[in-house]
């Protein structure tokens, strides 16, 4: 057994080591499988290219969705003996003799490692690139890299089979956090751009859908479903029938009625991926192995997707969950259960019953001694969660599907609620004027009513509800207004028109049929008119969303406006996006997608500058070295391009044009240069900086973050409106600043903005300085010399004129300062004692000293700022020293 074991080992390395001459595209979704008239052969047609015989690529490969039988594969050598599969899209990590790849119709730039089998697909088309990212996505949680997703629309992404952790990720837009979107709900809802929650994901496989435009997203498992005579009576040729599952992996179908047959299993309703074996009623499903030969009876099956593993067990037996009450029969509660179905014991549904309004309760076995209600203080209808034992539930009447879980006790109630009805009638509605009938409005919510495309004559109207007077509404005003009860008839000129309305507040809106008010977009950002117009009109479809696309914006101001006049227009204090206010909205220049909703005023700016993307490269960069990826720069001009605040450690790194070395920038120069095509990598000491770049030029320069202080008690600054004060730095970790200061308040913040900022410990004077903490407070009246480390926080404030301890008439001197070796300290009294503290707070020197005069060696010291506190008989002084 050894034996056997050792030579398979060798046998399994011996082909994963064996020598890669080439590799190649193939499949049915590239143009053909080897042997098929797209590939003929004996070379195939997709050949990639190397440099070192394991990173291959290929650019502008066009591809074609897979379909059955389709997909693609790598292949080494113009043979199948080595070849790699995987069902991941657009990356993942291929597998000798794995399955085919399904791919998605585009056109990709392919790379590919021969020695891990990683690949990935980037579409060439300008889109923006939307990624995943976060703890459920990889190790690397939120640091990244992003998981990037396919589009062909720039609106439309997905994402084929990915493997998540368990976690939390967000989705967002060109690998920064500029544009991202967050949400609470899973597997499917609609994500909210720049939101502050994270999508919790379960652990498990799944195919992603995001829509850039609207944010709805959606997680769905694969499908594997099982087929075949034993299965249904049209056998093969009959539709799958599905396992359900909650993690993608394990998939089971309970209590099936097979019959002696044959069966197989399937994924995603498709030949491409199938599993066989010839054992019953258990064993291990191989691609494309033998039909399972079925024996006549009643099983719960189970599968596992990733190891083929199956069973065929014995039935289960579920608890039976059924409803009873007030709303759902006539007897209510001392009626019989109305019993729920199931096909897994834990999901249990009611199709489309008939609900009254009244009250209802889930219970077990048709008995009291386990049931479940509701907590009255919360919401609870149309959905909530049950407890044991707890009120009944509230019902309004209407036809539901009502579905329970008997894991979480979730529940909802999904249909048509009967919700009361809202007719107009009138001279100008019917011929029969006021004698009804109703003409009635459609609702989905009980709340808003339509009624679309109705031609009314000229004369009056009213609305009112359930075909009674008891509740009605009017008001003359036309063609909007806020219909009261009782109110007089609206006045109706003749025309065809959309009715909405309100039921609860009474507004009600009369607007042309195809003629939606205009909603123009003006100000100093849109042109040089500024906000005395022309309006730049967006366009609509339905008379809310309003929508400008491929719009080029300069550095400004702007709002939104109705009808081409200021009696109804929005602004907004946020950018990108955000809720109309009073305020104009400031835009940075850039060209841009705008929609903006007209009734809830929400607004949004998409970045879709089509500029080349700028990444910076290298073992400086990341772990994964010149393998890449980049880490992309930011620009709003395409011209200069930043990446502020990163953290580089001591490497080699080079910048490069659209994650391709065909652009590429070098130099031996550091921390500044200019780039060169093909030039050496530029040498990099680690620490944190703003890189800037000029695509035009080449230049470069690595600067250290900068550290300011800005508050009320700077004379130099605008109160906390800026600008910062910035602090000397030689390491990019240590800062520095001496700076008179006035009674008031201040911060320390990175990068002149409030995204990184720091405020006052536990003590005014030192401490380690708090990440979005309370503002710095001090009596002012002093010239302070101030420390600051940026990476432990840790702060010094010193007074260099006058200390507590001091006597008038003390009075010390050094020189020469600044100094290389020695400072001589002289006083007008006799020295005691001197220490030296240096700019974040440590004492590194303490001396004793006589006379009137002493030496201080500061030789051993590193260069930069210091603070000596001098002793004498008159009295104790904070002096400043520099040590060169």
């Amino acid at each position: 057994m050894k034996k056997t074991l050792l030579f398979l080992t060798m046998l399994l390395f011996s082909i994963t080591q064996a020598q890669v001459n080439s590799v190649a595209v193939v499949g049915e979704a590239a143009g053909g499988w080897p042997g098929d008239p797209g590939n003929p052969g004996p070379e195939d047609v997709h050949q990639m290219a190397t440099t070192d015989g394991v990173h291959w690529t290929l650019e502008n490969l066009t591809l074609t969705t897979f379909g059955s039988g389709g997909g693609i594969k790598f292949r080494a050598n113009n043979a199948w003996a080595i070849n790699w599969g995987s069902t991941a899209f657009p990356s993942g990590t291929g597998t000798q003799n794995g399955q085919n790849i399904q791919c998605v119709a585009g056109v990709y730039d392919v790379t590919f490692n021969s020695d891990t089998g990683a690949y990935s697909f980037t579409n060439v088309v300008s889109f923006p690139s939307i990624g995943m990212i976060g703890t459920a996505v990889s190790a690397d949680g939120f640091a990244g890299p992003d998981v990037d997703m396919v589009t062909f629309d720039g609106i439309s992404y997905s994402v084929t089979n990915y493997n998540f952790l368990g976690g939390e990720m967000k989705f967002r837009q060109d690998d920064a956090w500029d544009i991202n979107w967050g949400g609470t709900a899973f597997p499917s809802g609609v994500a909210t751009i720049n939101a502050g929650n994270n999508i919790p994901v379960p652990a498990g496989t799944y195919s992603v859908t995001f829509n850039r435009i609207t944010g709805d997203y959606s997680f769905t498992f694969p499908s594997i479903g099982v087929i075949g005579t034993a299965v249904s009576a049209g056998g093969f040729t009959d539709p799958d029938t599905d396992l359900s599952t909650t993690d993608g992996v394990n998939y089971v179908l309970y209590n099936h009625t097979f019959t002696t047959g044959e069966a197989k299993f399937r994924q995603d309703n498709d030949w491409a991926v199938n599993w066989g074996s010839a054992d019953f009623p258990s064993g291990t499903g191989t691609q494309d192995g033998s039909n399972i030969m079925v024996t006549a009876g009643m099983y719960t099956v189970h599968f596992n997707r990733q190891t083929g593993a199956y069973s065929f067990d014995a039935p289960v037996v579920f608890a039976n969950i059924g409803v009873l009450g007030t709303a759902v029969t006539s007897g209510g509660f001392d009626d019989p259960d109305t019993n729920m179905t199931t096909n897994d014991g834990i999901t249990y549904t009611l199709e489309n019953y008939v609900f009254t309004n009244g009250e209802l309760k889930f219970r077990q076995d048709d008995a009291w001694t386990t049931n479940w209600g509701v907590d009255l203080l919360n919401d609870n209808f149309p959905n909530g969660t049950a407890v044991q034992g707890g009120s009944n539930i509230p019902v309004v009447a209407g036809t539901y599907t009502l579905t329970f879980n008997l894991s979480t006790l979730a529940y909802s109630f999904v249909g048509t609620p009967l919700y009361p009805s809202v007719g107009i009638l009138g001279t100008a509605v019917t011929a029969n004027g006021f004698a009804g009938p109703d003409v009635n409005l459609s609702t989905n919510d009980g709340e808003t009513y339509t009624l679309s495309n109705y031609t009314f004559t000229a004369g009056e109207a009213k609305f009112r509800q359930n075909d009674a007077w008891d509740i009605n509404w009017g008001n003359p005003a036309f063609p909007s207004g806020v219909g009261t009860q009782g109110g007089n008839n609206m006045i109706i000129p003749a025309g065809t028109f959309n009715v909405t309305f309100t039921r609860s507040t009474g507004a009600y809106e009369f607007s042309t049929v195809g003629a939606f008010p205009s909603v123009g977009i003006l100000g100093t950002a849109v042109d040089a008119n500024g906000f005395s117009g022309p309006d730049t009109d967006l366009v609509t479809t339905n008379g809310i969303v309003y929508t400008l696309m491929n719009v080029t914006l300069m550095n400004g101001e702007a709002k939104f406006r109705q009808d081409d006049a200021w009696d109804i227009n929005w602004g907004g204090s946020s950018f990108p996006s955000g809720l109309s206010d009073g305020n104009n909205i400031p835009v940075v220049a850039g060209t841009y997608d705008i929609s903006f909703n007209r009734l809830t005023g929400a607004y949004n700016f998409m970045s879709i500058n089509n500029f080349p993307s700028i990444g910076i490269i290298g073992d400086a960069v990341s772990a994964d070295g010149f393998a890449g990826p980049d880490v992309d720069m930011q620009t709003t001009d395409g011209i200069t391009y930043t990446l502020l605040a990163y953290t580089f450690v001591d490497g080699e790194a080079k910048f490069r044009q659209d994650d391709g070395w065909a652009v590429n920038w070098g130099s031996t120069t550091f921390p500044s240069g200019v780039g060169v095509q093909d030039d050496p990598n530029i040498p990099v000491v680690g620490g944190t900086y703003n890189v800037t770049f000029n695509i035009l030029t080449g230049a470069y320069s690595f600067d250290f973050v900068s550290i300011g202080v800005l508050g009320t008690a700077l004379t130099e600054t605008n109160g906390f409106d800026g600008p910062d004060v910035n602090m000397s730095t030689s390491d990019g970790i240590s800062y520095s600043l001496e700076i008179w200061m006035n009674a008031g308040e201040f911060k320390f913040r990175q990068n002149d903005s409030w995204t990184v900022n720091w405020g006052m410990g536990a003590d005014m004077f030192e401490g380690i300085a708090v990440p979005d903490g309370p503002n710095f407070v001090t009596g002012g009246g002093d010239t302070m010399g101030i420390g600051f480390n940026r990476v432990t926080g840790e702060y010094i404030i010193v007074g260099l004129l006058v200390t507590v301890d001091e006597i008038p008439g003390v009075q010390f001197t050094a020189y020469p300062n600044p100094s290389h070796e020695t400072w001589n300290i002289v006083s007008n009294g006799n020295l005691s004692s001197i220490s030296v503290i240096d700019a974040m707070g440590k004492n590194v020197l303490t001396k004793n000293l006589f006379g009137n005069q002493g030496t201080v060696d500061c030789s051993s010291l590193a260069a930069g700022l210091y603070f000596a506190k001098v002793t004498s008989d008159k009295g104790v002084q904070t002096i400043k020293l520099i040590k060169k």
